[in-house]
């Protein structure tokens, strides 16, 4: 089940949704899962904003709160910004998981997308984060290309590719997505790693 304010949401989303505070669904309906996966909104975290007060709020204190009342493994994903507000997170960057496409030009591009993982059942990531190796890099970052030179033209982290299809290849992405989509989700490879470490713990604990 999914659980967001915003009801747009629910016909791009494949499973049940549910409408409304994910906070307070968690406090009134946490216990009758198995495991729970929380995205607080990330832009009171990102760079431009991080230390600041803004129109977003910033919630991984209350959701964690939530979380640790329902006695349920979970699992707690914002930027890496946002990592001196969570508790011994782990990172995941597409080149633990060799993600990788052909940019416009033929050149090959290597994801580079830090996302914090904060859990209370010990997740590891696969392999140290490195792109030594890597001749170019690229992202997925929202509004990145509206104004800055290094996203249109320098392929080294902050570039983001101007076709649509090779930014969906970039993330391991095969159905249709908005921008914004695209700029704010978890690559399909980070989830599934989460998920088959959990699996793996839900197993073992049982």
């Amino acid at each position: 089940m999914g659980v967001d304010l915003e009801g747009r949401f629910e016909k791009r989303y494949p499973f049940e949704f549910h409408q409304g505070d994910a906070i307070e669904f968690v406090k009134e309906h946490g216990h009758e899962f198995d495991a729970i996966h929380a995205s607080p909104p990330c832009q009171g975290y990102t760079r431009g904003n991080a230390g600041r007060e803004t129109k977003w709020p910033k919630l991984i204190p209350q959701v964690r709160e939530a979380l640790e009342a329902t006695g349920k493994p979970f699992v707690i994903e914002n930027v890496k910004d946002a990592g001196p507000h969570m508790v011994d997170p782990v990172g995941l960057c597409g080149c633990m998981f060799n993600m990788h496409t052909t940019d416009t030009d033929g050149e090959t591009i290597h994801l580079q997308r830090l996302r914090l993982f904060e859990t209370n059942w010990g997740l590891e990531a696969p392999r140290a984060c490195d792109h030594s190796a890597h001749k170019w890099v690229a992202g997925a970052y929202g509004g990145a290309r509206r104004d800055k030179y290094e996203a249109k033209y320098v392929r080294k982290g902050g570039y983001v590719p101007p076709d649509k299809g090779v930014v969906k290849a970039l993330l391991g992405i095969d159905h249709d997505m908005t921008w914004n989509g695209l700029f704010e989700c978890i690559p399909p490879a980070y989830t599934e790693w989460i998920g088959l470490n959990l699996r793996r713990h839900l197993l073992t604990t049982v």
